[in-house]
């Protein structure tokens, strides 16, 4: 059985979580978000990357593109580790 393990510097209380969270196997975690949600997400949002036009030329310019198009990430970028955008929105 394959479980989590990772190293915290957290505080006291943040180590006991992971301690709590090695005993958890992977694959009950991988099942925490459920098919039909996953697809529903790609469904609606698209990375930055996968738009038209991100691998013709550079990102910068779509992004400015798209800024002037008054369409922002549907999410803080330096939370999500990505520019995601709503669909609804491009």
């Amino acid at each position: 059985m394959l479980t989590l393990t990772f190293a915290t510097d957290a505080p006291m209380l943040s180590a006991a979580i992971a301690l709590c969270l090695l005993s958890i196997p992977v694959t009950l975690l991988l099942n925490l978000v459920d098919r039909d949600s996953v697809k529903r997400f790609k469904e609606r949002y698209r990375k930055l990357s996968s738009i038209d036009g991100f691998w013709r030329g550079d990102p910068s310019h779509l992004l400015a593109e798209l800024f002037g198009w008054g369409v922002q990430p549907v999410w803080n970028p330096t939370l999500a580790k990505a520019e995601i955008y709503s669909i609804v929105d491009l």
